[in-house]
């Protein structure tokens, strides 16, 4: 398509590192990304988050910090993809520094945000970040989801706060095997 000049729909290319994510052909994926970029808004949102996903799921975090950088539009899914990612890869600071950027920027977390920011507060451990954190979900009402109150559980446990911990599962709802 593009050796012929044909414009590239947005939709075929994040089709395309999908694919590159799903076969672990992280080169691909990005030079996908790169000549897409050029016949595409750059740097658009959907292009960009399939982009940041792909590299964050391999570990290329130097690669998505550039990616969400150059983003002239963030959304939910970028800061927490980015957000995820710093947290698994253990860069625990990074991680709430970002969350807090966030927050910062006027974008409000959800079900999916809270479990990788307390991941970062039971990692390092921060039991005054963590209880924050805490306050932030009971603020934006999500004291009833169960990943949410798992991961409470756990950054209380890793915090050595078992208390606290108990008392988010003495009140929870609903619970799972993980709970």
């Amino acid at each position: 398509m593009v050796e012929h000049h044909v414009p590239v729909a947005e939709e075929t290319c994040i089709c395309l590192i999908r694919l590159c994510e799903w076969k672990r052909v992280v080169p691909e994926g990005v030079r996908v990304y790169a000549v897409s970029s050029n016949s595409i808004t750059l740097f658009s949102i959907r292009l960009g988050n399939a982009l940041l996903s792909m590299l964050v799921r391999f570990g290329k975090l130097l690669d998505a910090w550039f990616v969400f950088g150059k983003m002239k539009e963030r959304d939910l899914f970028s800061w927490n993809v980015m957000v995820g990612g710093y947290a698994k890869a253990g860069f625990f600071d990074e991680a709430l520094n970002l969350y807090h950027r966030m927050m910062w920027v006027g974008i409000k977390p959800d079900i999916y945000t809270f479990p990788c920011v307390l991941r970062t507060c039971g990692g390092v451990p921060d039991l005054d970040r963590g209880r924050e954190i805490h306050a932030h979900v009971i603020r934006f009402r999500f004291e009833s989801d169960v990943d949410v109150n798992n991961a409470l559980i756990t950054m209380y446990a890793k915090s050595r706060d078992v208390y606290s911990g108990r008392r988010v599962f003495d009140v929870m709802t609903r619970r799972d095997q993980i709970s």
